[in-house]
């Protein structure tokens, strides 16, 4: 029944394409993609107005906008109640951002992850350190949210990438920006088996430096404080057991490769176990950095 009910919050994403773009309107700097402000018509007539998301290379960049979207809505976390994908013309994407070359393997599309605002209606800010660290040891997703930034191996979690929302009388937060997941460095990196084996968990592999739970906690993590993060991580190969028909077929619409889309699976299911959690309490500090002694 539970599994019914994950899957049916995760539909496969709609391709929209050049007629359902209205507009281009505002760019965003200091992502790791090229973020605009556009309005848009979706495949039922609806109109919106969406941040699109783009960059030259695309493929691997929509995988990891698309895991943190998806494990977010499956988490429970604040994201954008719409997403999709959009073929925008390089052409309107460069008369935005004429320094950036749009060539790609499309032609003469960028394919686009597209998304509705966090929360309707409402502010979005993001954060200062240290003024809103205090609040976010109170957020009660606090350590949802870090063990997800662990999993997908985000590298860049920092509070700059937190939108804070007013929610029921007080706030939450949303994790934007997933162009660094898995390691990534925005359009700079590409998924291939050498980068991914660096991500399996294994005593010797590379440790991803936590920004948040270093922000809010500070790394290691003092005994407290990780097993809450692991006890919050426990439902992490569940959600991907739930998904994983929706990851793996998104991913295999965006990478030619079909092994890869394999070894991406594959190391998401690894990531999700506690054992590797344990396995890394011995990275350096810096690092996530598990201490499960007192």
């Amino acid at each position: 029944m539970e599994e019914r009910f994950l899957m049916a919050r995760l539909p496969p994403l709609t391709i929209l394409n050049a007629r359902h773009l209205r507009g281009l309107v505002t760019p965003f700097y200091g992502f790791s993609s090229c973020v605009s402000l556009a309005d848009i018509r979706d495949e039922h007539g609806q109109e919106y107005q969406v941040y699109i998301k783009a960059v030259p290379q695309a493929g691997d960049f929509l995988v990891v906008e698309i895991l943190l979207w998806g494990l977010s809505k499956l988490r429970d976390l604040e994201c954008p109640a719409q997403a999709w994908l959009m073929l925008v013309p390089a052409k309107s994407l460069k008369a935005l951002y004429p320094e950036v070359d749009w060539v790609n393997e499309w032609g003469e599309v960028v394919p686009c992850f597209v998304t509705t605002s966090l929360l309707a209606d409402a502010p979005q800010q993001t954060c200062t350190a240290p003024i809103e660290t205090e609040e976010l040891r109170r957020w009660s997703q606090i350590n949802e949210a870090i063990a997800l930034v662990e999993w997908l191996a985000n590298a860049d979690a920092n509070l700059g990438n937190l939108v804070r929302l007013p929610k029921s009388g007080g706030v939450t937060y949303g994790i934007i920006d997933g162009g660094c997941c898995l390691g990534l460095s925005g359009s700079a990196s590409r998924l291939d088996e050498s980068h991914l084996d660096k991500l399996r968990p294994k005593r010797s592999g590379e440790a991803i430096y936590n920004k948040l739970a270093d922000a809010v906690y500070g790394v290691p993590l003092a005994s407290k404080e990780a097993i809450s993060v692991m006890n919050a991580a426990k439902v992490h190969s569940q959600l991907l057991q739930d998904a994983e028909e929706f990851f793996t077929g998104e991913f295999s619409r965006l990478l030619s490769d079909a092994s890869l889309v394999l070894q991406l699976i594959r190391l998401l299911r690894e990531r999700a176990s506690l054992s590797w959690l344990t396995r890394n309490s011995n990275a350096q500090s810096g690092s996530f950095s598990l201490s499960l002694t007192a």
